[in-house]
């Protein structure tokens, strides 16, 4: 195809040129197509080497996500600290300190404090989610192996996740439940009895 594409551009500039010319430039275009230059672009080794950069590229991409989820989680817990330390800054002794956590105003602040960190259901959901959608990613791996056989190995670990990932969410709100004594809501923290 790329053969053809070349001899229709070049056709005008090849008809200019001696018959002895010519035979010699489709000689050495047909030793080449022989050798395989002109496919994909990659030359004679590049589709061997863009099959090993392709798992490495993949990997990279997962490092690059944990790190970037990682860098998020931490920037979080120093903003938190930052903001504790300003608050606590803002109280010259122990004592006005002691004052402020008996009122009520303290009160309510410190309640609306601890409702943004994230309770148990709102993780059992964030596991529930995760399961289900590398569940639905191994079930379509699983139902294109007709047309790949090579999607059966992935299809099976990621329906194995999704569903590890489900028990995991039942587990966890079994516990969670059993712990608080009722089902907990999205503020409340774990708490034995």
């Amino acid at each position: 195809m790329i053969s053809a594409m070349i001899l229709a551009k070049a056709m005008p500039l090849f008809q200019a040129v001696s018959p002895d010319l010519q035979q010699a430039i489709q000689e050495e275009v047909q030793q080449e197509l022989r050798r395989g230059r002109f496919r994909g672009g990659f030359g004679a080794g590049g589709a061997e080497a863009l099959q090993v950069f392709i798992p490495i590229a993949f990997f990279a991409m997962i490092v690059l996500i944990v790190f970037v989820i990682a860098r998020r989680r931490q920037a979080e817990l120093r903003a938190r600290a930052e903001f504790q330390k300003q608050i606590l800054d803002k109280f010259s002794s122990g004592k006005e300190f002691a004052e402020f956590l008996g009122t009520e105003g303290s009160q309510r602040f410190l309640a609306t404090l601890s409702a943004q960190t994230l309770g148990p259901r709102y993780r059992v959901l964030r596991t529930m989610r995760g399961g289900i959608t590398l569940g639905v990613l191994g079930l379509g791996f699983l139902l294109l192996t007709p047309l790949r056989h090579g999607f059966v190995v992935p299809g099976v670990l990621l329906l194995a996740l999704g569903a590890g990932l489900l028990i995991s969410a039942a587990a966890s709100y079994h516990f969670s439940k059993k712990w608080t004594g009722a089902a907990a809501t999205p503020g409340e923290p774990f708490s034995p009895s």
